[in-house]
């Protein structure tokens, strides 16, 4: 049992104790979940605290809510709490890797790691003019998946071939799921799909951006909108896919957060190589990537159609990053009729090289994508652009703003987004108790007695004194005993552990509890502060149990003592 020693905290140290084991005095018992049959772990029941589902609660006068859990939650502000701390932090873009096989010298000799995807930014700042009960919601961004290809051969010079772009991260609003996204929910601020290359130079996902709204008639329902938003952290924008058959590598994504994103890194290898995306601001989505050879002056073929362009990287929008372009394809027609778009002079070919686009990160803006890397004439192996990381932002109600690019580099989460929410536990004026003012003693006034005249005294016989009888004191004061006990059943039938919480009223009731368990003594007795009693932890084997609380008072001239209701179970 933790010390409880000072009466002076005890009113709040009740309410704080309680809170974390999550009992209610109605008799709710909390929530339990077991990590390991030797280390039961209490879990807040739900509605039961003010980290909602996912969040984890720490501190004493200083208490935080953390949420590392992909997806979207709650936050319940607190009783006689008014404002927060809230720090948030958006996802990493994905990096290109594939592992090296057996023509390719096995791993780690044939892998081919891409350049990083760009770090996700964090958002701070003070939230005020709560009031408790208000109900926010919490949006923790997923990082974006890593491109790949389905073979480290098969392609351009037996480079990488097949697979797709990867995934962008979730981020923003699931749309009133609680918890993790279906799979391929991104929400609507998450980041952006890689773009897919004919020969396995795939593009990264971007990041998505982690957000706390905040609405007038609450967010219990997990369905605030993107306008409600008042603090982001930005995702990072994904990595470029390789062009070739690996020597090219694609450039690296830019970090999402501050006010403007920053944009994929222009260092992007391979002849025709793709353009990064441009970063999200406060007041538009960046701009995706355009494919040189595509958007020459001269065009560099005179179809803008040729396959042998790689595609444009898509603009970001509000809270979404923009997708990567695609690689460059081959040119194949199979008769003249065939309306695949032919290659100019004719050539026909059946491989292409070009890297993808990496999809850009999400945000308040998202990030623009990456280009696919091609072209018609030699050097048609580039490599994709980075995506772009998306802006942060904070509203006016959030005082002390600040906004910081690039913190995320997987060192935060393993690279996943992250919110806390931090704030002073409330000191309660105490009420104050009455001050009991001994009665005064009594003063005895004998009952006069009447005394008929007497016959005549014997000579020598005193006259008898009248006996006194006083005025009984006033008796002790009744209590009443209540007796609640969490149960945390182990595995493999080894019975469980209970926390005994007993409730002692009147509050200043001093004294001690003693348990009893099917007429047994179980425990050391247990002193009641305030009016509360909690422990002691108990390992009780299967069976019936009935468990009762004896409260024997300190002073019993002053407080009866009491036996609590049975609770009878079976473990």
């Amino acid at each position: 049992m933790p010390n409880l020693a000072t009466r002076r905290g005890a009113s709040r140290l009740r309410a704080s104790y309680l809170a974390a084991l999550g009992v209610v005095l109605t008799g709710t018992v909390a929530a339990v979940t077991i990590g390991a049959p030797a280390s039961p772990t209490l879990a807040l029941a739900a509605g039961s605290g003010p980290c909602g589902s996912t969040g984890a609660l720490a501190g004493t006068t200083t208490l935080v809510c953390t949420y590392t859990t992909v997806g979207s939650d709650t936050f319940t502000v607190p009783d006689g709490v008014t404002s927060v701390a809230i720090d948030v932090v958006g996802a990493q873009g994905g990096h290109y890797f594939i592992m090296g096989d057996a023509a390719h010298g096995g791993s780690p000799a044939g892998d081919i790691t891409g350049r990083p995807g760009g770090n996700g930014g964090e958002a701070t700042g003070t939230l005020g003019s709560l009031t408790p009960g208000q109900v926010l919601q919490v949006d923790v961004a997923g990082k974006g998946a890593n491109g790949t290809a389905a073979s480290r051969s098969g392609g351009t010079m037996n480079g990488p071939s097949g697979g797709q772009g990867a995934l962008g991260g979730f981020g923003g609003s699931t749309g009133g799921t609680p918890g993790s996204p279906a799979p391929g929910n991104l929400g609507d601020a998450g980041g952006a799909t890689g773009g897919t290359a004919f020969n396995g130079g795939n593009g990264s996902g971007g990041g998505g951006s982690s957000d706390v709204r905040s609405a007038a008639g609450g967010c219990a329902a997990l369905t605030c909108a993107r306008s409600d938003r008042v603090l982001i952290g930005g995702g990072g924008g994904g990595g470029g896919g390789i062009g070739g058959q690996g020597n090219a590598i694609g450039g690296a994504g830019g970090d999402g957060g501050g006010a403007t994103g920053t944009n994929g890194n222009t260092t992007v290898d391979g002849g025709n190589a793709g353009v990064p995306g441009t970063g999200g601001s406060q007041t538009v989505g960046g701009t995706g990537g355009l494919n040189p050879s595509r958007h020459a002056n001269p065009p560099a073929s005179s179809n803008p159609n040729d396959p042998r362009f790689g595609g444009d990287g898509a603009d970001g929008t509000s809270g979404a990053g923009g997708a990567g372009g695609t690689g460059n394809l081959p040119c194949v027609q199979n008769s003249p009729t065939d309306p695949t778009p032919q290659c100019q002079g004719g050539v026909s070919s059946t491989t292409s090289g070009g890297g993808a686009g990496g999809g850009a990160g999400g945000g308040y803006f998202g990030g623009g994508g990456g280009s696919g890397g091609g072209g018609p004439f030699g050097g048609g192996g580039g490599a994709g652009g980075g995506g772009a990381g998306g802006s942060a932002f904070a509203a006016a109600s959030v005082t002390s703003p600040t906004l910081t690019a690039g913190v995320n580099s997987g060192n935060i989460n393993g690279g996943n987004g992250q919110v806390t929410i931090t704030w002073t536990a409330s000191t309660a004026t105490p009420t104050p108790q009455p001050t009991v003012t001994p009665a005064p003693t009594p003063t005895v006034v004998p009952t006069p007695t009447v005394v008929p005249t007497p016959p005549p005294t014997p000579i020598g016989q005193p006259t008898p004194t009248p006996t006194v009888t006083p005025t009984p004191a006033p008796g002790a004061k009744p209590t009443t005993t209540t007796l609640n006990v969490i149960r945390v059943p182990l595995p493999f039938g080894l019975g469980a552990f209970a926390i005994p919480v007993t409730i002692v009223s009147p509050t200043n009731a001093a004294g001690t509890v003693q348990l009893i368990d099917n007429g047994t003594n179980v425990g050391r007795p247990v002193r009641v502060i305030n009016g509360i009693a909690i422990g002691p932890l108990l390992s009780l084997p299967p069976g019936q149990h009935a468990v009762i609380a004896v409260f024997t008072a300190k002073n019993q001239v002053t407080f009866e003592s009491s036996t609590s209701n049975p609770v009878n179970f079976r473990i």
